[in-house]
């Protein structure tokens, strides 16, 4: 129907055109067009030519087809008949163009064309369209240049020329009955332009694990990418895993491990028509975490040959290493690829000092750091040296005690010491001994040094040698005159001379002591110089006193003893004084010893008569005598009874007397002649003396006086009691002495003296006597009573005095401290009786 309407119309436009004549018709010319038509109308005013007939037509230029095809660049909307196809074409869009025919089969308009829109010089290409309805032919044509088109079906070739152009590709069908419609236009791209790569990927150095290196290419007329590492051979890659951009200018490697470290990367460029490749020098450096390693455990002497720590480093590259000393006081050091470096150790402060890895890093980019730990230890030990004295002084003959000591604990000691002259001592070496003990002996009469070299050790350190100077003083000799004598008791002995033969110079003195001082008296023990003096045998057999001498040096130095022994021949066994009282009450005879005169010592023996082989026995010593001025009570004498002792000849009779005032009482012995102490023979211990500024010890002790110290004598155990003690003061009383069945009463105040000590009875006589009672303690107000058993009571500043019982072994009583007198009693005599 479309075509028939265009048929139409195109044969009316015809006729209209062509059947005018100028001379049956009128021709009006106006401005606005021209106007052919039989009434003379103007032209409308949007025609050019306006022809209007009602019974004439328009004739256009009627051709062949190969006519029509001489025309000559045929202008844009051109109209011809063409008498072959018997059809009105019109020239459009470079082809001629089917108006109407009196066909009625032309060709359908063409569809839309497939085909590769981009090509590259010298390529052919296929191109299609679909099959157009009616068509016999197909009309390709191309706006481009140096394409050349094969074919006239709805499928050609077409072959682009190394100058081809860019155009547009049209077709159109054909049959005999004239030209479809042609079809839409088709670009095509002519691509002449290769990639060309401006800028080349660089290398790029990465810490291992971290990070986003990326290789960046930069080209133009590029239309794909293909990034490509190198391992052994170059290989695609493509996202996924580490890699990013594979088909992008930019490639991006995540946290590439250590493992693609040297890894080459490159980029294929591909155009529409070629390829360009970068030069494949872009390398990947994946620099390994870094590690080092410390080492230098030592252990080392204060201030000797300081240590050096080592710090490792395996990598290729340098780096930096952070550490700290005993955690604190970071510092670093610079180690270079593939090296050690070392750091001396301060050795002038002892302790232990932990260097301690703290960090790493590389020196140059990328910095890739790391904390690492490892640790070199460094103990520095004090360097010993010696504390003790430097210099020292010792007799001769005397065993050192020099301690080595030293400020490090633990330190050990090695010394030697030379062959000295007027030493006789051998050297010595390598000894360790620690103190110095060795005796050396100094061989003059003048001080000889000697010196030891020292070396202290410890902990595996040697300090400096030490010098000890020792100075070895000369010991003198001592001799002592006579070396014996022999004397009787109460004689003096002749003076024992002491002296130095060797003759040691300087001021020497000289000490002495002796022994036997129980049983010999007199000649107090120490004493000084020479010895003199008188000695009291105190027993029935004869008694050596031995006296052992010592000269000392200017220097302090003792000689080795020397002695000198004395005999003391006991006095007469008859030296008279006793009385002797035998009394026979029809079953025992009893015998009694007393003093003939209280204040002295009587000794005699006793035939011990035909039959008697045992007996009983009572000793009492003499008591003690009182104290003046404030003083204590007198100590009982010594108490010994017994049965059934056995005798035989004659027997040891010795009556004790009493102590005048301020004196002990004296001993009662009874027993065999010349026996053994304890065993046969038996000896009462006299009273101790009462005190004034302290008592003295005895059978009882003494009472303690008003003087400071103000305490009481002891007793003697299984004889008597200690006595009591005085009241300390200006105006103080004394303590009771003691007596043999108790202790001496102790003055509490300023005006009551202490109360003697009671005795103890027997029976031995035939009636119940009590002996050895304590004298009372003298006082200003009220004395103290002296003890049962004939002690006497203490008395008043001004008397009068009370002596202890004579035969009793009573103490005297001690004298106030006021009175202008002087009033202390006198001891009571000892007894001794005996049973048979």
């Amino acid at each position: 129907m479309k075509n028939n309407i265009i048929s139409i119309i195109a044969k009316g436009f015809l006729y209209i055109i062509f059947t005018y004549t100028f001379s049956f018709l009128a021709l009006n010319s106006f401005s606005q067009g021209v106007s052919i038509n039989t009434s003379g109308a103007a032209a409308d005013n949007s025609a050019a030519l306006d022809v209007s007939s009602t019974t004439q037509g328009a004739l256009i230029p009627r051709m062949t087809n190969d006519q029509r095809n001489t025309i000559d660049n045929p202008a844009q909307g051109l109209m011809i008949y063409n008498i072959t196809s018997k059809c009105f074409e019109i020239y459009e869009s470079g082809f001629w163009q089917t108006v109407t025919c009196n066909c009625t089969s032309a060709p359908a308009a063409a569809g839309t064309i497939s085909g590769t829109a981009t090509v590259c010089p010298g390529q052919m290409q296929f191109y299609s369209i679909p099959a157009i309805s009616n068509a016999t032919n197909y009309i390709w044509s191309y706006s481009g240049t140096g394409a050349s088109i094969v074919g006239s079906t709805n499928n050609v070739i077409i072959h682009f020329s190394g100058t081809a152009t860019s155009g547009n590709l049209t077709v159109m069908g054909t049959n005999a009955c004239g030209n479809g419609t042609v079809s839409g236009n088709y670009a095509l791209d002519v691509n002449s332009n290769a990639p060309n790569i401006t800028a080349q990927p660089a290398s790029i150095a990465v810490c291992t694990d971290t990070g986003t290196p990326s290789f960046i290419i930069i080209a133009t007329g590029g239309i794909t990418y293909q990034w490509q590492e190198y391992i052994s051979s170059w290989n695609n890659v493509s996202n996924g895993g580490v890699y990013s951009g594979a088909n992008t200018a930019t490639l991006t490697i995540t946290n590439p491990p250590i493992g693609m470290n040297a890894y080459k990367y490159r980029c294929i460029i591909s155009g529409a028509c070629s390829n360009t490749t970068s030069d494949g020098l872009a390398t990947l450096t994946v620099n390994p975490i870094p590690t080092a390693s410390i080492s230098g455990t030592t252990t080392v002497c204060q201030n000797v040959t300081a240590p050096n720590i080592t710090f490792t480093n395996p990598q290729t590259l340098p780096v930096t290493i952070t550490y700290n000393i005993n955690g604190s006081n970071q510092t670093t050091v610079n180690v270079g690829a593939n090296t050690t470096t070392t750091v001396a150790v301060s050795i002038t402060t002892v302790g232990t000092y932990a260097y301690n890895l703290v960090s790493i890093v590389y020196q140059s980019a990328p910095t890739c750091s790391n904390t690492i730990t490892g640790t070199a230890t460094v103990t520095v030990n004090p360097t010993p040296s010696i504390s003790s004295a430097a210099t020292g002084t010792i007799c001769s003959g005397v065993a050192q005690n020099y301690s080595i000591t030293s400020p490090v604990g633990g330190a050990t000691y090695s010394w030697s010491r030379a062959l000295v002259t007027g030493i006789s001592n051998s050297a010595l070496s390598g000894q360790t001994n620690n103190p110095i003990t060795e005796t050396l002996t100094n061989t003059t009469a003048a001080a000889v040094n000697v010196i030891y070299l020292i070396t202290p050790t410890a902990n595996s350190c040697s300090g400096s040698q030490f010098t000890y100077t020792v100075m070895i003083n000369p010991t003198p000799t001592v001799a002592i005159i006579p070396a014996t004598q022999t004397v009787c008791s109460g004689i003096a002995i002749a003076q024992i001379t002491l002296s130095n033969p060797n003759s040691v110079p300087g001021n020497t003195t000289y000490s002495w002591t002796r022994d036997n001082t129980t049983n010999t008296t007199g000649i107090t023990t120490p004493g000084s110089g020479n010895i003199t003096g008188t000695l009291t045998n105190t027993t029935t057999t004869q008694q050596n006193t031995i006296f052992t001498g010592t000269a000392t040096s200017q220097y302090g130095c003792p000689s080795n003893t020397n002695t000198a022994t004395v005999t003391v021949n006991p006095p007469p066994y008859n030296a008279g004084g006793v009385t002797t009282t035998t009394t026979c009450n029809g079953i025992y005879t009893v015998v009694s010893f007393t003093c003939t005169n209280s204040t002295t010592s009587g000794s005699t023996t006793w035939t011990v008569p035909t039959g008697v082989t045992s007996v009983e026995y009572l000793v009492v010593a003499g008591g003690g005598g009182g104290y003046r001025n404030g003083g204590g009570g007198g100590g009982a004498g010594g108490f010994l009874t017994a049965t059934d002792f056995a005798v035989s000849g004659n027997m040891l009779i010795s009556i004790g007397a009493g102590g005048i005032p301020g004196n002990n009482g004296s001993n009662s012995i009874f027993g065999v002649l010349g026996g053994t102490e304890g065993t046969n023979l038996f000896t009462a211990i006299g009273g101790g003396a009462g005190g004034g500024d302290g008592a003295n010890a005895g059978g009882s002790g003494g009472g303690g006086g008003r003087g400071t110290p103000s305490t009481a004598g002891s007793g003697t155990t299984n004889q008597g009691h200690s006595g009591g003690n005085g009241y300390t003061n200006m105006y103080g009383a004394g303590g009771g002495g003691g007596g043999a069945n108790n202790t001496g009463g102790t003055a509490t105040n300023t005006t009551t003296g202490g109360a003697g000590g009671a005795g103890l009875p027997s029976s031995i006589s035939g009636t119940t006597t009590y002996y050895a009672g304590g004298g009372g303690g003298g006082a200003n107000t009220s004395p103290g009573a002296g003890g049962i058993g004939g002690g006497g009571n203490g008395s008043l500043p001004d008397g009068p005095a009370y002596n202890g019982a004579a035969n009793s072994g009573g103490g005297g009583g001690g004298c106030g401290n006021l009175g202008s007198g002087d009033y202390p009693g006198s001891g009571g005599s000892g007894i001794i009786i005996i049973r048979f």
